[in-house]
């Protein structure tokens, strides 16, 4: 097996070595010409990459949470569906990290894109306990006020404060999470 040298070709998109004179990289099927001529024609050199592209780093990475969140699952359901729970709505939130900075023509290392993960990880964390608290508020909150109105307080108290502290709980997680949301390089900053 021969080890690429230094000086060969790669793929700006999947790194893999490239033959000479190739006209498409042959693991991610990116167009090498239409690659050079966009380089040529764009300002100062900078490659714009197609969003939809992904390299074999992230496919890996995302493999790996897969595997966990699996093997997870089957070792302790409990705590491997609070995994999925966790690890889904962080993974999204990377991946739109990272479709935001190829949009400027800039792409993550494998790095950056771990601590985009763990980062959105933890505001997913953050999020939840928040919704959390505002659930447990709203809910025993209502649910004294009501007791304090009623003699006799009936089921519907209970109702009545269980849907409250799931509208108050969803209502923080969603602004919290539309305030925490990845923003683009616009101009606004807003």
């Amino acid at each position: 097996m021969s080890h690429p040298s230094s000086a060969e070709a790669r793929c700006s998109e999947c790194g893999a070595s490239l033959e000479q004179g190739a006209s498409a990289c042959w693991l991610c099927h990116r167009t090498l010409e239409a690659e050079s001529l966009h380089q040529s024609s764009s300002p100062a050199g900078v490659e714009r990459k197609r969003v939809g592209q992904f390299s074999l780093a992230s496919v890996f990475l995302v493999l790996t949470l897969i595997a966990v969140c699996l093997g997870t699952l089957k070792l302790a359901p409990g705590l491997g569906l609070g995994v999925i729970l966790v690890a889904t709505p962080a993974l999204v939130r990377a991946c739109i990290v990272n479709a935001q900075k190829k949009r400027t023509g800039q792409s993550l290392t494998i790095g950056e894109k771990l601590v985009a993960f763990f980062a959105s990880t933890a505001i997913v964390i953050l999020v939840g306990l928040a919704g959390f608290i505002a659930f447990e508020i709203a809910c025993w909150g209502s649910c004294a006020m009501i007791a304090g109105i009623e003699q006799n307080p009936s089921d519907h108290a209970f109702w009545i404060g269980a849907s409250t502290g799931v509208l108050a709980g969803l209502a923080i997680m969603i602004w919290l999470f539309w305030k925490t949301r990845p923003r683009g390089g616009s101009k606004t900053g807003r």
